[in-house]
């Protein structure tokens, strides 16, 4: 169904007879820039629907295995066209890996400009995006196992593959069944990890992905939420059900306050009323004061444990940091009081990408039960949590934007053409909140040196 083959960028995309009309028109000046048109042969006959696929013979080496051209002749869609715009699809940009690995693998490509093929797609020109650790990891081949099963692909066959977890832009095309949104509103949104696609001037998410950006941000502040506000939801609101209506007055705990995760937890639990407490470096604790937090520790104290425990313990602990850390939180947890502890640092995609699903998969859960048993000799219970797209989750967090009561946490801002050294920073770690790519070139005032004037 796809090019796999190193250096070649594949264009796939889902396409209804009519938008096929609107690319024939433009075949002639594609030929120009020495395009072809291809289709699989590999495709199986029952496949619905049929996929146009387009090579760019100046990153193609013709390595393309299972192609054949088809020149003129039409390609008939079973697709229903679900756009609502009549535009004509365009070119653009993105950063794409032809495979896994280093920084080395992330290419800046000319590739055509995604579609709306779904009732509830939305199409959002990126002005701002973010890069997570996640995104690290995935550039060197974590998790792919599982997400190659979800893609329904075999390995090699993601290729390329666009990434980025989150965004801020304008709204240019949705699909018919698209009430909430329209054409030209300001969304930010956090798309799932089977078609991430961020880091690319334009992405297709669906409509309960995203929600209406605060209005007080501007699109590069914006851009460095979606993600940690997603994933501090899932851990806090859905597993730990540690939410706005039963927070207040409790104690929390987060291991790894400073980083991306912690600095926008510590706002979300202390809008929510809880007494916040967070581990860092000793250097990060006026930031941390700032945002919300109660009380910091500095992780690398040998009275560590003394420091959590002089306000008393905890309700709900969050670990962003590692798992060394859960000795330590089984003695600061309340006992018998229902407490929960909710770790973002769990081995379910790295057992898989070992062992398989199935091994891996039951692996995990063997490792989960044993942890669970811990916690639970101690009247506690632990969970894993992980990022979750909610649409619901970003429209509550732009509520408490525009209220002031949560600020974006920007470490340092990349222009778009440097998008590997934002990589960079993220990878050597220690970084005080996000990091952000900036697409569209919006300014970026305040935000040169990594000293955000939010927090000065």
């Amino acid at each position: 169904m796809v090019c796999m083959r190193q250096g070649c960028v594949l264009l796939s995309k889902t396409i209804s007879f009519r938008e096929v009309l609107h690319r024939k028109s433009m075949e002639s000046s594609l030929r120009n820039e020495s395009a072809n048109v291809y289709v699989s042969t590999k495709a199986k006959s029952n496949t619905r629907p049929m996929r146009l696929m387009l090579f760019s013979s100046s990153i193609c080496t013709n390595h393309c295995r299972g192609t054949r051209p088809i020149h003129n002749q039409a390609v008939y869609g079973r697709s229903r066209f679900y756009s609502t715009q009549s535009a004509e699809p365009l070119t653009s940009s993105a950063w794409q890996i032809g495979k896994y690995g280093g920084n080395q693998v992330l290419q800046m490509v000319e590739t055509l400009k995604p579609t709306v093929s779904k009732p509830h797609d939305v199409l959002i020109k990126v002005y701002a995006a973010s890069v997570n650790p996640i995104d690290v990891r995935t550039r060197g081949g974590y998790g792919a196992a599982l997400l190659n099963k979800a893609r329904r692909v075999k390995p090699g066959d993601e290729f390329p593959l666009t990434l980025g977890r989150d965004c801020s832009g304008v709204v240019v095309d949705v699909g018919k069944g698209v009430k909430d949104v329209a054409v030209d509103d300001e969304v930010w949104t956090s798309v799932n990890a089977v078609k991430a696609g961020c880091h690319a001037e334009y992405v297709v998410c669906g409509m309960e992905e995203l929600s209406r950006k605060p209005k007080n941000l501007t699109h590069i502040e914006a851009a460095s939420i979606p993600y940690v506000a997603i994933t501090n939801w899932s851990a806090a609101y859905a597993v730990a059900k540690f939410r706005p209506q039963n927070a207040l007055g409790k104690r929390a705990l987060i291991f790894g306050g400073s980083g991306g995760i912690g600095t926008f937890g510590v706002q979300l639990l202390n809008a929510w009323g809880a007494n916040v407490t967070v581990t860092c470096s000793e250097n990060a604790f006026d930031l941390m004061y700032r945002l919300g937090a109660h009380h910091a520790v500095d992780y690398k104290s040998p009275n560590i444990l003394q420091e959590l425990l002089k306000h008393g313990k905890y309700d709900f602990i969050l670990n962003a940091a590692t798992e060394a850390v859960e000795d330590l939180a089984i003695k600061v947890i309340k006992e018998k009081a229902y407490a929960k502890y909710v770790t973002l640092i769990t081995p379910f995609l790295n057992e898989i990408d070992k062992k398989g699903p199935l091994l891996g998969g039951l692996s995990s859960s063997l490792e989960l039960f044993k942890k669970s048993r811990k916690f639970a000799g101690a009247g506690a219970t632990f969970r894993w949590a992980f990022a979750q797209p909610n649409g619901f989750a970003l429209k509550e967090v732009a509520k408490l934007a525009e209220d002031g009561k949560i600020k974006p946490a920007i470490d340092e801002v990349f222009d778009y053409q440097d998008l590997p050294l934002a990589f960079k920073k993220v990878e050597n770690g220690h970084t005080r909140g996000k990091v952000v790519v900036n697409v569209a070139g919006e300014s970026a005032k305040g935000f040169e040196r990594g000293a955000p004037e939010l927090f000065q």
